[in-house]
């Protein structure tokens, strides 16, 4: 048993979903031992003894550990040894997960991928229809599809059509339910949007109410009748300006992507009589139909797949994670992808790549409190990761990382460069399911590039 003390000299708010931190041990000998950082003066008290791959050295920085800490290092050049403690003992790797699903959509499709979504034209009875079928594009922002209508309408109109009857959404490619989402909340928040194939600014509006009115919040954006209406739903009566999700109703994000297009194309002059979403049913059924078979037009998203992983690494966005690993899963077993068939997906994957006999992750954003990683695990990872370095956020001089943060879970994992980051860097991993002062992670981290700098096993105690 360890018994922490924590004695504040300053106490800073946080926000949940942005600030995460994590505690560090030190001297496997030392019974007491004083942390400072940023936050304040931290007296850690206890009795546990630390082991260590090498007990002749401690890890860099003051370190009190615990049975719920882990922490891995790789080995380097200017160092003998490597730190490492607890580092096969699975722990909640929180949002780190992530490394996980960018790693594996980068060795799929590689960073100069671009995800496309197919526009197919068909002539009915009452006029043209187009059918639009999504893929899980996540990056279909207002921009996008003011550029996909401009496109769209060049090629309508070599063909002399200025009138649509009606755009029909396809979102068959996932069927996802909320309840199977681990994490998903039915909340008001951009970060609880509901993944689905066909979506356009991440399942969410940005709002504003002047003079009882609802207008659009953002100048890109056009309101919609769907989006007004939603906002009226949603949008709390004393706020006036918000950014909210479309609610957990998969045929809402589909409607709202078809009103948008609905409206860019009207802009274009090209007339959009309906929009309507095409059922479960009758999307299975259209696969076999010709129309399916080669699209009008295939529009491809100018943004690659690199900045999209690096998009969603910075900001650790949860809906790019769901979808990349959603689609992954559809490539592989078949549409449409479901949380069942992601689980399966990183199952084989994981096990394919790296050897692993179990697999523990069910999700690829880390949301969930099932998903299980060691440091070990981890670092293979980084390893593997390491050419795609460079889209990993910095938010300290010379260190790259993931942070990961549920209740009670504080996760760090990536890079550490003792010089030029264009030679060479060193993977590191810190792994801590339990509550911790602030900023002390990053600490180890940089205190981890110090030792490297300086050669110096056991640096001194002082805040870096």
């Amino acid at each position: 048993m360890v018994t922490v003390l924590f004695a504040f000299l300053s106490v800073e708010s946080v926000t949940f979903f942005t600030a995460e931190y994590s505690i560090l041990a030190t001297n496997f000998s030392k019974w007491i031992v004083s942390i400072v950082c940023a936050a304040g003066l931290f007296w850690v008290a206890g009795a546990t003894q630390l082991t260590w791959a090498d007990q002749s050295r401690s890890l860099p920085g003051t370190l009190v550990s615990s049975d719920a800490l882990s922490v891995w290092t790789a080995e380097a050049g200017a160092i003998s040894t490597v730190w490492r403690m607890q580092d096969q003992v699975p722990r909640i790797p929180a949002s780190t997960v992530k490394l996980i699903t960018a790693l594996l959509a980068l060795e799929t499709w590689s960073p100069d991928h671009r995800f496309h979504t197919d526009v197919h034209l068909q002539s009915t009875e009452r006029g043209w229809e187009l059918v639009v079928k999504g893929y899980g594009d996540p990056f279909l922002v207002s921009e996008t599809l003011a550029t996909l209508a401009a496109r769209l309408t060049e090629r309508l109109k070599q063909k002399g059509i200025g009138r649509i009857e009606r755009l029909v959404l396809d979102d068959g490619y996932f069927d996802v339910a909320p309840e199977t989402v681990p994490g998903l909340s039915q909340t008001d928040n951009p970060y609880d949007a509901l993944p689905t194939a066909l979506m356009a600014n991440f399942n969410t509006l940005k709002v504003r109410r002047e003079d009882g009115r609802i207008r659009s919040g953002e100048p890109q954006t056009p309101l919609t009748a769907l989006a007004a209406s939603i906002a009226s739903e949603r949008l709390p009566a004393d706020q006036a300006v918000g950014r909210i999700n479309l609610g957990q109703r998969p045929e809402r994000s589909a409607v709202y992507f078809g009103q948008l297009l609905q409206t860019f194309l009207a802009r274009e002059d090209v007339t959009v009589q309906s929009v309507s979403r095409r059922t479960p049913d009758s999307v299975a059924l259209s696969e076999n139909q010709a129309w399916s078979k080669t699209p009008f037009l295939r529009f491809e998203n100018p943004k690659p797949l690199a900045e999209q992983v690096r998009a969603m690494l910075k900001y650790s966005t949860n809906l790019i994670a769901h979808h990349l690993i959603l689609k992954l899963s559809a490539e592989r077993f078949g549409p449409p992808a479901t949380m069942a068939s992601v689980r399966r997906y990183l199952s084989h994957a994981l096990k394919a790549r790296f050897g692993w006999a179990e697999v523990t992750v069910y999700e690829g954003a880390g949301l969930s409190r099932q998903n299980r990683l060691s440091a070990r695990q981890l670092g293979q990872v980084l390893n593997a990761f390491a050419p795609w370095r460079s889209l990993l956020p910095q938010e300290r001089t010379g260190v790259w990382a993931k942070t990961g943060t549920l209740q009670g879970v504080r996760t760090l994992a990536g890079y550490v460069c003792p010089t030029s980051c264009d030679q060479s860097v060193v993977p590191f991993v810190w792994l801590l399911n339990d509550t911790g002062p602030l900023d002390a992670r990053w600490q180890f981290a940089q205190r981890f590039r110090r030792a490297l700098q300086t050669g110096d096993q056991a640096l001194a105690a002082s805040t870096p």
